[in-house]
């Protein structure tokens, strides 16, 4: 899914130390111009902006994005979200 995900990703939940893997696919998606980053800590933020340096991309502190919606991040689990969402995509599934 996400080497075939086009347009812009918005990341919640992930950390680019426990989750490379899939950063790795992200990175090597060049249908993908724009990430958005919502991080938990601010050494995240650090290494995934070196890491998308390549594209168009934007960090967040992740309580902001549950301020914004309306949780407080009161339900998040251990203070954290584990979503990946698509914000525009032609991917297909399948």
């Amino acid at each position: 899914m996400l080497d075939e995900t086009e347009g812009s990703l918005d990341i919640v939940g992930l950390s680019p130390f426990n989750d490379l893997h899939l950063f790795e696919q992200i990175l090597g998606n060049k249908g993908l111009t724009e990430v958005r980053y919502h991080f938990f800590d601010n050494a995240e933020a650090a290494v995934v902006e070196e890491l998308f340096a390549a594209k168009s991309t934007s960090v967040t502190d992740v309580r902001d994005l549950w301020e914004e919606v309306g949780s407080g991040g009161g339900n998040q689990p251990g203070g954290r979200s584990q979503e990946l969402r698509t914000t525009e995509s032609n991917a297909t599934s399948g």
